[in-house]
C-alpha cells in the first residue's frame, strides 16, 4: 500500500523526538530523519500548531506536547487492565524479582500494555506501547502457538522477516509445556519466558511474560518461574 510522504516524515519526527524526554534539536532531527532542514522546519511548525510538539526554552529544541496523549487516550482506554489482573501481575513480580510484562494480541502483532520493571541495577525494559511480531520472542510465541491454524498462516503472510526454521517445533514445545522461552531474540543478552492467557470465549488474547539478563536466567531459575507464571496467566484468563 502506498504511503503519503509528508505523513511518513511527520511520524519519523514524532518518533525521533519521543525517544528522548528532553526532546531533540533541529540539527539532531535532521541527522536522525534525513529530512532537509527547510522541510523539517515546516513539518515541525505544523506539528506545533496541532499541539503535538512544543518549543522548549532553547528555540531550536522541540519536545512532544499534550496532543500526543490526547491521540493515545482511546488506545489507553481500549487496553485498560482489570484490577484483579494488575494484582496478579504484582504478585508474580514479587515472586520472580524480574521484569514482568503483559502483552495483548492486536492485528497479528503483540503490544505491551503493562510492564513492571525489575529493581535490579542490570535489567531490560521494552516499554509500554512497544509492538513486535508474534514469531519472535517468548511473549509473541506464547500467543502464536495457540492461534488457530488459519490465523497463524495470516500472521506469517503479513510478517516481513522469514520465520525461524524450527517454528513448527517451537509451537509444539510451547503447547506441550504451556509457556514459551526465548533468548536474545528481541534484546541481545536477554532471556524471556511467557505464558498465554485467554478471553471468555477461549481464544488466546495475549501473554504474561518475565524477562531479564540471561546471566540471571539459569535453567533451574526458569523452572522455578514457570509454575508461578502459568498460574498468573490462568488468573488473567479468569479475569480478562
Amino acid at each position: 500500500m502506498a504511503s503519503v510522504r509528508a505523513v511518513d516524515r511527520a511520524i519519523d519526527i514524532l518518533e525521533a523526538i519521543s525517544a528522548s524526554p528532553d526532546g531533540k534539536k533541529i540539527a539532531e532531527l535532521e541527522s536522525l530523519t534525513g529530512i532537509a532542514r527547510p522541510t523539517l522546519y515546516r513539518l515541525v511548525r505544523t506539528l506545533v500548531n496541532r499541539g503535538l510538539l512544543h518549543q522548549c526554552d532553547d528555540p531550536t529544541r522541540y519536545a512532544v506536547d499534550a496532543g500526543v496523549l490526547a491521540l493515545a487516550r482511546p488506545w489507553l482506554r481500549s487496553t485498560a487492565v482489570p484490577a484483579l489482573v494488575d494484582t496478579a501481575l504484582g504478585e508474580l513480580y514479587g515472586k520472580v524479582d524480574e521484569t514482568v510484562a503483559l502483552s495483548l494480541l492486536r492485528e497479528g502483532t503483540r503490544v505491551y500494555v503493562r510492564e513492571l520493571v525489575s529493581r535490579h541495577p542490570l535489567t531490560y525494559s521494552v516499554g509500554v506501547g512497544s509492538t513486535e511480531t508474534l514469531v519472535r520472542g517468548a511473549s509473541g510465541l506464547a500467543i502464536f502457538a495457540f492461534l488457530a491454524e488459519e490465523a497463524r498462516q495470516q500472521v506469517l503472510a503479513e510478517t516481513a522477516a522469514p520465520p525461524p526454521a524450527d517454528l513448527a517445533q517451537q509451537i509444539e514445545t510451547v503447547r506441550a509445556r504451556g509457556y514459551a522461552l526465548s533468548e536474545g531474540q528481541i534484546l541481545e543478552g536477554a532471556t524471556a519466558i511467557a505464558a498465554p492467557f485467554f478471553d471468555r470465549g477461549g481464544e488466546v488474547a495475549g501473554s504474561v511474560g518475565v524477562h531479564g539478563p540471561s546471566v540471571r536466567f539459569a535453567e533451574s531459575r526458569i523452572a522455578e518461574f514457570a509454575p508461578a507464571l502459568i498460574a498468573c496467566a490462568q488468573t488473567v484468563s479468569q479475569n480478562w
